[in-house]
């Protein structure tokens, strides 16, 4: 499955960031070696901060809370909206602009803190969107003009 290619892909090469939903870090870190059964907030947390430390990367935990860490401190971004939640493969742009924003950071900016940026732009561009649709079709059209309008 997924966790089987993340090690395989860890064996090549250690990426800037790693993303994923609570389920996901959980099964990771245990694959890597730091078991837990436990999935409540604080074992999620502790999972992401140990793959970070033990890894040397950063570790995005996303859901209603996007949580971001580098082994020492981590970051909260909260998603107020609703309507997100029904929008096919929203996770999987969220790991894009992860990237794009990464890839963009001026030089003295963190990888840790460039993630942040792209999880809090999707939040707000997710809020921009919800104010102007009427529901879930205009708010996937919303939420592309925001993306495609909002300046940080």
């Amino acid at each position: 499955g997924r966790t089987v290619t993340v090690l395989d892909l860890l064996d090549i090469s250690i990426p800037s960031v790693i993303s994923g939903n609570e389920r996901e870090i959980i099964a990771l870190a245990n694959a890597l070696g730091n078991e837990s059964s436990d999935t409540s907030e604080q074992s999620v947390i502790r999972a992401a901060k140990w793959i970070s430390t033990s890894k040397g990367c950063v570790v995005a935990v996303l859901g209603d809370i996007d949580r971001v860490t580098n082994g020492n401190v981590v970051l909260e971004i909260l998603h107020s909206s609703r309507m997100l939640q029904g929008v096919a493969a929203a996770r999987t742009l969220s790991t894009a602009l992860i990237a794009a924003f990464v890839s963009g950071r001026p030089q003295h900016q963190s990888i840790m803190l460039a993630t942040a940026h792209a999880l809090a732009f999707w939040s707000l561009c997710s809020q921009q969107a919800q104010l102007k649709a009427k529901g879930p079709g205009t708010f996937r059209v919303a939420l592309i003009d925001a993306m495609s309008t909002l300046r940080m």
